[in-house]
């Protein structure tokens, strides 16, 4: 009984609306840094990270009353845990393929730039190499 009076609750609330609205908040700010260059202010940085950090913040607690608004009481224990556990193993798996992405990015950017000449000297005049 108390799963279904948790989950009407859940529904009167309107945590779905809120979800989705902070939802669409952090893609915006995720949009909003695919777009940064390398003439980006710190205000860009600002308030995209704002953004998706508030967003972030605010979204846990309604997708914690979502996963958990059918379950009895008697098993908020175990289902805590492993919600816990795959966001965590989600968010590391997350954090090691952006590194690998920019880590190969930037080697492959060095390499275009090297293309140019030396980065630490004098650029070198490719019309007198034969």
């Amino acid at each position: 009984m108390a799963s279904t009076t948790s989950h009407a609750a859940w529904r009167r609330s309107g945590v779905s609306g809120n979800c989705a609205y902070w939802s669409m908040t952090i893609s915006d700010a995720g949009l909003g840094m695919a777009q940064l260059d390398m003439n980006m202010t710190l205000w860009d940085v600002a308030w995209t990270n704002c953004l998706q950090g508030f967003g972030t913040g605010i979204i846990f607690v309604p997708a914690t009353m979502i996963a958990f608004s059918s379950l009895p009481n008697r098993d908020f224990a175990e289902a805590s845990a492993v919600f816990h556990k795959l966001r965590n193993m989600g968010s590391s798996i997350f954090i090691s393929i952006s590194v690998t992405l920019m880590v190969t990015s930037t080697a492959a950017n060095y390499a275009g730039f090297t293309e140019f000449g030396c980065l630490s000297g004098p650029v070198a005049d490719t019309n007198s190499i034969t």
